[in-house]
């Protein structure tokens, strides 16, 4: 528990120490997307299992980000979560995180997930010319037929605490932030059904 509620408050510090300087994101838009790599089939045989995999684009070095994510449908359930090779590779970093409150059983409860990390002493994401991935999340489902849909959205936390469990994000929205300490909020790729 002390090791969370310390990383918990480096990358607040982090982050409180970078809103300040809030600005503009310079450049070509930085964004993110959810992509669907494994669809649910009907069948025969059901293939109930979902991936979906964040992609980030990003034209300058980042040492932070946050972001929420939910889902609509109630036979969907979350798995597991894991950083892909490029943010695992970056050193000793705060996260990633990808559980609301860091517990799966939260996200599944919310229908919802997050994905955070914070620069602590490894490297920034790199800017690059392209998009990159920086995590997959594992569904399964209960049941699929062929009139079924997957909504997948961005959602900013700081205006839909309601919908969190208490105290979760406070006042968080969605942030990520250069090596410049400008934060900003990047443009969102769009819903996914």
């Amino acid at each position: 528990m002390r090791k969370v509620m310390l990383s918990l408050f480096v990358m607040g510090s982090v982050f409180v120490g970078s809103v300040a300087l809030a600005g503009v994101d310079p450049g070509t838009p930085d964004t993110a997307a959810l992509v669907v790599s494994v669809r649910p089939e009907v069948g025969p045989p059901a293939q109930l299992k979902v991936q979906v995999d964040l992609y980030g684009y990003n034209d300058e070095n980042l040492i932070g980000l946050s972001g929420g994510y939910k889902w609509i449908n109630p036979n969907l359930t979350l798995d597991s979560a894991k950083a892909s090779p490029l943010i695992t590779g970056l050193g000793a970093n705060i996260g990633p995180f990808f559980y609301l409150v860091n517990n799966k059983d939260s996200s599944n409860y919310y229908d919802g997930f997050q994905f955070g990390w914070a620069l602590l002493l490894g490297s920034p994401i790199p800017a690059t010319a392209g998009r990159q991935l920086w995590a997959s999340f594992f569904f399964t489902l209960s049941s699929w037929a062929v009139t079924d849909s997957i909504v997948l959205d961005s959602v900013d936390v700081g205006s839909d605490t309601a919908n969190y469990p208490p105290g979760y994000g406070s006042g968080q929205g969605w942030i990520w932030v250069s090596t410049g300490q400008n934060s900003y909020q990047p443009q969102w790729a769009g819903r996914v059904v």
